[in-house]
């Protein structure tokens, strides 16, 4: 095993249960919920959407996982509900 197997492994093991709440809530399924998780931490371990240490890692985690959940196929009405509801909870803090 590779050293960015086993940091990706350890990436899953802090953050799978995260990303996978955040994709129950935007996407109300928890198939799809499933399928984020396994997206993600593909991308992780790919070097798709590589760290490039400007913020925290536990953000750059869930950004890529936010945006895989706005890369699902749904109808734009719903999209843009789901985005206000977050910007929402996100300014009241």
């Amino acid at each position: 095993m590779t050293s960015a197997t086993v940091s990706t492994i350890q990436l899953f093991e802090r953050y799978a249960d995260g990303i996978y709440t955040l994709g129950v809530r935007m996407l109300r399924d928890r198939h799809l919920a499933e399928d984020l998780v396994q997206d993600t931490f593909l991308k992780i371990l790919r070097g798709s959407a590589p760290y490039r240490g400007d913020g925290s890692l536990a953000g750059w985690v869930y950004r890529i996982g936010y945006n895989g959940a706005l890369d699902v196929e749904m109808p734009d009405e719903v999209r843009a509900r789901i985005r206000g509801a977050l910007e929402e909870e996100q300014a009241r803090g």
